[in-house]
């Protein structure tokens, strides 16, 4: 039986020879496309070929989990080429059968295309299932009229059963919603509650606002010591505007 190697002439890695009715097999399986990336980059995606293709199988047979992974596979890449078109199309698999993170990672899709109609869609029927993330998104599309007529009252409302849910995203949005008095009377009470309540969850942009606060003793006393330590916590995931004002108070320019 005639075998291919499964890596390009020049890689240093040995060659793994497989049969070529594999080979066609697993063509016929996945698409040229896929197959030729998995060739190209050699023995350790090779490694995951095996999951990729069991996937393929349970997904058609209508595995909503195999389904979610094989739609993230090929919505960021590196396990099998970047393909949205695909993504979208495993996603929804799993979507039209109910599948809320399905259906939120969908609306994701299409609100990043920038159709925030068919976004705020998908985000409501995971929203109705109680999926914080969607409640989230859905909020923010209210308040900011995104694919809906913007509606501040009911973004503070999604926000809150989120946020109730312990979704640090929704918290923070939350604390602005009370700061700035959006659709909720101003309360700086609650705001820096939830404020304190996302940051706590390494949330970096709660972190650094926290850190703002302290910093001005704006709501809350002022206090240098207790601002420098919520930036440091956000400039340690790489928030930026923490990481620079880190330099100006060590700078002795604040």
């Amino acid at each position: 039986m005639t075998n291919l190697p499964l890596n390009p002439p020049n890689s240093s890695v040995p060659a793994v020879p497989v049969p070529i009715v594999i080979v066609l097999g697993v063509v016929a399986f996945l698409g040229f496309s896929c197959f030729a990336y998995f060739l190209v980059n050699g023995n350790e995606n090779a490694k995951k070929l095996g999951k990729l293709m069991r996937s393929h199988r349970f997904a058609k047979r209508g595995d909503v989990e195999e389904q979610n992974f094989l739609g993230l596979a090929y919505y960021y890449g590196g396990v099998v080429p970047e393909d949205k078109a695909e993504a979208a199309r495993w996603l929804g698999k799993a979507a039209d059968r109910g599948e809320a993170f399905a259906q939120h990672t969908l609306g994701d899709i299409y609100y990043k295309e920038g159709n925030f109609v068919e976004a705020v869609k998908w985000f409501r029927l995971a929203a109705e299932q109680e999926y914080p993330d969607a409640q989230c998104s859905l909020g923010s599309c209210y308040l900011n009229g995104e694919g809906i007529p913007e509606d501040k009252a009911e973004a503070v409302r999604l926000f809150h059963m989120a946020a109730e849910q312990g979704l640090a995203t929704a918290q923070f949005m939350l604390a602005i919603c009370y700061s700035a008095g959006e659709d909720v009377p101003p309360n700086t009470t609650e705001a820096i509650r939830w404020l304190r309540m996302a940051a706590e969850q390494d949330f970096a942009p709660a972190q650094h606002t926290l850190g703002i606060r302290y910093l001005f003793g704006d709501v809350i006393p002022e206090d240098k010591a207790e601002a420098v330590r919520w930036f440091r916590k956000a400039a340690e995931q790489g928030y930026e505007e923490s990481i620079d004002i880190l330099r100006e108070i060590e700078g002795g320019n604040r």
